[in-house]
């Protein structure tokens, strides 16, 4: 069998059922992995979602993979993500989909801080109206957010361009194994009041998760992210109003009526389609990133008691849509969940530390109503395919459970005759699963963090993930400290990767022995790179804390350095000087520029010598080091010099001035970096 186009010859590839092979990894997220695979069938490169394992190993989502095939790959919509195929094969549980390669919504907001309203308003019409066609066939998303936003090309994102995605999976695993602190299924930031406060889910839900986006792109954030847990967030959603914007009173309106904390109050996803539509004068220039309030203002509009029959009262299609299904739209843990308190200060359970930026997804509770509600029929062929498989499932899950009670010691193959021997049990790790998403650096670097724990091993799984930006590659070791959990000293590395290596004072001109470097990474142009690190034991409470130390304690490392290492991370801007120069009368062919581009370096400034990076004579294949990393090994083909129209004979760095003038412009771009000097062009005498 010959290999799929643009892979090498003998390239082994792993097989996902009989149709598709897996070629590389996109990506990793909440719920699982992404990659890009090959259909052998169709010749043609698609997308597949790999649920992770215990996923897989749960025969309550497997059956509900099966019952729901037919349900997604019905959805046929110009923005939404077509899903193909569903794989349910030995380990394999994947959703099959179109291939969307330009990035997210949420990787263009990481570079552009925030959208022109005349940008956000068509593209969130067009998400709404993929909603709408969504609503009418009974299907709810339930955990919009812009991750869940793929974009179709590069550049500014349109209408056009727009693909809603991951429609579906918050409720085929919603009985599955990750737990949230609150029991709710959804992303925190992007979770409705009513589901918060009522357990409910309706289409009108969609509708205010799709507000939350609006406002995110408009403002630099959502409404109600600020300091707490994810609960305290969740207070915000059901008490607090939208901090304003600064926006034209019709556009704030029509966001406010996304927003409302009734959903009797809001637009269907229709409604709000023709409303942002009918938006007239937009403004073309964006907001700068909003600030986060120090307090936010109590609404004076009170949620509504959860309608008796557990039915959206303010839209009939959302009540047949519940008596139809009621796993999709009434999502209850087995109680209400408490509200933090409103300061962080005063939240103290390590459950309510959940990463209010990833979807969470509810516990396997089985609550009264669900009892109550008419089942879907099910054919015979299907209750034998499920009872074969929930019968291998359950198996797998009962071998499991065993194993890992053997190695946790709640069982143990000796002294069962001798109850009270003494016994030290491992400390319990409880702290949820965090997140976090690194602010672009100068240089267009980014870095986030996710850590969880890992029972079996008693260790922290510690991801990294670095980024670099669509304009430009990035090449060069990169710097990261790692402190202990909770009391001073270092976090330690179980079993340090190839691609790590501690930082040195000869190499790195910093001794720390809490630092490290990734060697040699190497980034294309908008791709990523995550790198994997396993940290001896766990936080006693949370995650979040410790990823803001190790961000934090880098930030302050980086600042203390001298010398040229770690561009990547160091170098803030660009300096350009420019000398003047004249010209012959008698004609020519003009005179060439000097010039000379220097970076400007993180910290106090006279600790880094003015450093050159290229100058007007430099050729190729003589870059320096700095220049090489920020451009991904390109080097001067990268760079692009934009002078005057009095000097716009451009060769390489090389410009020609060809006419007098007083005030002349010279522009250096460095992917992510921009520098201006200034120049005069003047006559001999």
């Amino acid at each position: 069998m010959t290999n799929p186009p643009g892979t090498s010859p003998g390239q082994p590839l792993r097989g996902l059922g009989r149709r598709y092979e897996l070629v590389n990894r996109l990506g990793r997220g909440a719920m699982g992995e992404v990659w890009r695979i090959w259909d052998r069938d169709g010749e043609r490169y698609l997308a597949a979602k790999l649920l992770r394992s215990e996923y897989v190993q749960d025969p309550e989502i497997v059956a509900r993979f099966l019952q729901e095939r037919t349900i997604l790959i019905g959805l046929n919509h110009p923005n939404i993500v077509q899903v193909h195929d569903l794989v349910v094969e030995g380990d394999d549980l994947a959703i099959v989909m179109d291939l969307v390669q330009a990035g997210s919504l949420n990787d263009y907001l990481k570079k552009s801080g925030t959208v022109a309203p005349a940008v956000a308003v068509p593209l969130v019409a067009a998400l709404l109206e993929a909603l709408a066609y969504a609503h009418e066939r009974r299907i709810l998303h339930r955990d919009i957010k812009p991750d869940n936003v793929l974009l179709a090309d590069q550049g500014l994102p349109t209408a056009a361009t727009v693909r809603l995605s991951d429609f579906g999976i918050a409720r085929l695993t919603q009985e599955g194994s990750a737990v949230a602190a609150s029991g709710l299924i959804g992303t925190p930031l992007y979770m409705p009041p009513e589901l918060y406060e009522h357990g409910q889910f309706s289409p009108k839900s969609d509708v205010y998760a799709t507000g939350v986006v609006l406002y995110e792109l408009l403002a630099g954030r959502t409404p109600f992210a600020g300091p707490g847990t994810a609960l305290t967030i969740g207070r915000r959603h059901v008490e607090s109003l939208p901090p304003p914007l600064p926006l034209h009173p019709a556009l704030w309106q029509t966001l406010s009526d996304l927003l409302a904390k009734d959903p009797a109050h809001r637009p269907s996803a229709s409604e709000a389609a023709i409303r942002l539509h009918e938006l007239t004068a937009l403004d073309i220039n964006p907001l700068p990133v909003q600030p986060v309030p120090e307090q936010w203002a109590t609404s004076s509009s009170l949620l509504p008691g959860p309608d008796a029959s557990g039915q959206d009262s303010g839209q009939s299609a959302s009540a047949s849509l519940e008596t139809h299904d009621p796993h999709a739209t009434f999502v209850k843990a087995g109680s209400r969940p408490t509200m933090a308190p409103a300061t962080p200060e005063a939240s103290t359970a390590a459950s309510n530390n959940v990463d209010p930026s990833q979807t969470q997804l509810k516990a396997a509770v089985h609550h009264p109503l669900t009892a109550a509600l008419p089942k879907p029929e099910v054919s015979s062929t299907d209750r034998r395919k499920r009872a074969l498989i929930a019968g291998g499932a359950g198996a797998g899950v009962l071998i499991i459970t065993l194993f890992v009670l053997w190695l946790t010691g709640v069982i143990s193959p000796g002294n069962d005759d001798n109850p009270s021997s003494d016994q030290t049990s491992a400390p319990q790790i409880t702290a949820a699963p965090a997140w976090s998403r690194g602010e672009a650096l100068a240089s267009g670097l980014s870095l986030d963090w996710s850590a969880s724990y890992d029972a079996p091993s008693a260790t922290t799984r510690l991801e990294l993930t670095a980024h670099a930006p669509r304009s430009t590659g990035l090449t060069g070791d990169v710097l990261f400290v790692l402190p202990a959990f909770t009391v001073d000293g270092c976090a330690v590395i179980t079993s340090l990767p190839d691609t790590i290596e501690p930082v040195t004072a000869s190499q790195d001109g910093v001794a720390t022995n809490c630092g490290y470097k990734l060697i040699d990474v190497n980034l294309a142009a908008g791709q990523n790179q995550t790198f994997v690190l396993p940290i001896e034991g766990g936080p006693d409470d949370n995650y979040e804390t410790w990823l803001s130390a190790i961000t934090q304690a880098t930030d302050d490392t980086l600042r203390s350095l001298t010398g040229t290492s770690f561009p990547l991370q160091r170098v803030t801007g660009l300096t350009v000087e420019a000398d003047s120069v004249a010209l012959n009368q008698s004609g020519g062919i003009g005179q060439n520029v000097p010039y000379r581009v220097m970076a400007k370096w993180l910290g106090d400034h006279l600790a880094v010598p003015d450093y050159v990076l290229f100058t007007s004579d430099t050729l190729v294949g003589m870059e320096t080091e700095p220049l090489k990393e920020l451009t991904g090994g390109l080097g001067l083909s990268a760079v692009q010099v934009t002078p005057c129209s009095a000097a716009d004979n451009v060769s390489g760095p090389r410009v020609r001035a060809l006419q007098p003038v007083n005030s002349c412009s010279l522009t250096v771009q460095i992917g992510e970096l921009t520098g201006e000097g200034m120049f005069s062009v003047d006559l001999n005498s």
